[in-house]
């Protein structure tokens, strides 16, 4: 059926590949790792330029998976500060990447307002992935 194809010409299939799409780039402009708690921090900034229930879900799981480690480590606060950045800097789904490529990355960074993740990068590599938690 065309219209639940995610090639279909509509607005809303067109979103959906936008997100898929642009979600590594989202990676390295936030600078979240592709670790699991960087992938929990990038839904949580998703969830908050997007408002899709989706991430939110996602985000509370990973975060709530994190927060079982009893390690120390702020793993909750890592998520909401990747909320509030999401929320504090521009719409990232209207980005005009191309353009956006031929940038720096802190150029980048700095003209869409994206905050740095001092949470996110205190906590060790080696804890940040949900196998080494345990």
């Amino acid at each position: 059926m065309a219209d639940t194809d995610i090639d279909a010409a509509h607005p809303l299939a067109w979103y959906a590949r936008r997100m898929r799409d642009v979600h590594d780039v989202w990676h390295v402009l936030t600078g979240y790792g592709t670790d699991a708690l960087g992938e929990v921090c990038v839904v949580a900034f998703s969830y908050a330029q997007t408002r899709s229930l989706g991430f939110a879900v996602i985000a509370l799981a990973g975060a709530r998976q994190f927060s079982r480690a009893r390690n120390g480590q702020p793993y909750a606060k890592a998520a909401r500060e990747a909320w509030r950045n999401g929320k504090a800097c521009a719409w990232l789904p209207a980005v005009d990447y191309p353009a956006l490529f031929a940038l720096p990355l802190d150029e980048a960074r700095r003209q869409l307002r994206i905050a740095t993740n001092p949470t996110y990068q205190a906590i060790p590599p080696h804890l940040r992935d949900r196998s080494t938690v345990h």
